[in-house]
């Protein structure tokens, strides 16, 4: 498998140099098997949450609210999310191109009002201003371990870990599908990092690609 990288900085007036939004995008050739693409995410997310917790140019400069995992692709500090995780596929010349959007809110100092209470930024948690190319390093740094992991053994080598940090395991959540909406208690994640859900006494499990899930009293 091959690996590119790129960043693309964000700020709310693009006129402005002063970066506040990191989206870099790392681009993986998945050859011809598109079996484990649905659990890029979720390692993506375990890699972020580890360089939050972990890396002390981050650590020292947070708040000691502790960081995790909201099911399947977010990244919180306390309750409120920091960086979002989405992935695409491209089947350009016939192989499978995975391409990872990695959201970061860096340097911003506020929210509308109608995220400031499911929002945060790594400046609001310290009132500390990071540097935009330390970030990317870093981010580039923490994940070559965590590729390297996910390439040789899959989702498995990580699941315990990323269940570890997981806030929304053990919580009643909403359920959102194209044609219903119900409430479970999710109850773990399985090899192949789908959500394990309790629903009227019965286990079963739910897809991020077909479902979407929120909190039941809140965003987490």
């Amino acid at each position: 498998m091959d690996l590119l990288c790129k960043s693309f900085p964000e700020t709310a007036n693009k006129a402005k140099i002063e970066m506040k939004k990191l989206k870099p995008r790392v681009i993986i050739n998945m050859g011809r098997s598109n079996n484990d693409i649905e659990m890029v995410v979720l390692a993506f997310c375990d890699n972020e949450i580890q360089l939050y917790q972990k890396d002390p140019y981050v650590k020292n400069k947070i708040s000691k609210e502790k960081t995790y995992i909201k099911w399947p692709n977010d990244c919180v500090i306390g309750k409120k999310k920091v960086c979002g995780i989405l992935t695409e596929l491209s089947t350009a010349n016939s192989e499978n191109n995975v391409i990872v959007g990695i959201g970061i809110n860096v340097n911003n100092t506020s929210f509308p009002d109608e995220l400031k209470n499911k929002a945060t930024s790594l400046y609001l948690e310290n009132h500390q201003a990071f540097d935009i190319p330390e970030i990317i390093a870093l981010v580039l740094s923490e994940f070559e371990e965590y590729y390297n992991k996910f390439i040789k053994d899959g989702f498995s080598a990580l699941i315990s870990e990323y269940s570890n940090l997981c806030i929304t395991i053990g919580r009643d959540v909403e359920i959102i599908t194209p044609t219903e909406k119900y409430t479970a208690k999710a109850t773990g994640i399985d090899s192949l990092g789908r959500l394990i859900i309790e629903k009227d006494g019965k286990i079963q499990t739910v897809s991020s690609g077909e479902v979407s899930v929120r909190g039941i009293y809140g965003y987490v």
